[in-house]
């Protein structure tokens, strides 16, 4: 019987009359594993090779890493310059990796890359006076992006400042919260609940770095 072995993980250095060893099969060993924990390059795969979407890891590993959506159901009355708080991640919000905090209303990415963010506050009708709103997305503590001015008169609709850009983050210490200023003198009532629902943040990772 005729055996055969290759050396350097190449399978066109096979040589009748060898028996294989595991220092001969170790290249393909070690491709394969790379190939398994997702490290995919033009050496792994040809470029007529294709993966399927539903093959793709899901959740919190996958394709939605990163995604979340809070919003303030909460009563909430602030003061001009406030970082606001979203407090509830649940029921019409998610938080699919855990990176968002309802109890600071911060969030902070941890996986170094590119992201979507974007987000709403508004007020009920009827504050009483003219109000004018601008919200402001603040990454580490500076701020990044300024959103919509909205400018309220005391008996119309309700008002809206909203806005939304990507960013990037470092995956580790950076992270990204709202912040409302406005001119109300004293502290103004945010619309809250998810009927409609006019204050929120949500965002997702669209690309690592």
């Amino acid at each position: 019987m005729t055996t055969f072995a290759y050396t350097s993980g190449d399978p066109s250095h096979l040589t009748a009359g060898t028996n294989a060893t595991m220092a001969d099969i170790q290249g393909p060993f070690v491709d394969l594993r790379t190939f398994v924990n997702g490290n995919i390059s033009d050496i792994n795969l040809s470029s007529s090779a294709a993966i399927n979407e539903n093959k793709l890891a899901v959740g919190s590993s996958g394709l939605a890493k990163g995604a979340f959506r809070a919003y303030r159901n909460a009563a909430y009355s602030v003061v001009t310059n406030t970082n606001l708080v979203f407090d509830t991640d649940s029921g019409v919000g998610f938080d699919v990796s855990g990176w968002f905090d309802t109890t600071t209303g911060r969030y902070t990415p941890q996986v170094a890359g590119y992201y979507q963010l974007s987000w709403a506050v508004g007020t009920p009708a009827g504050t009483g006076t003219d109000l004018t709103l601008i919200t402001t997305l603040r990454k580490s503590g500076t701020p990044e992006v300024v959103g919509g001015t909205a400018v309220q008169r005391s008996a119309s609709a309700p008002t809206v400042s909203s806005g939304s850009t990507v960013v990037i983050a470092n995956g580790t210490t950076d992270y990204f919260e709202v912040n409302l200023q406005h001119t109300l003198g004293a502290s103004a009532t945010l619309q809250v609940g998810t009927t409609p629902q006019y204050t929120y943040f949500c965002g997702q990772l669209i690309g690592r770095s």
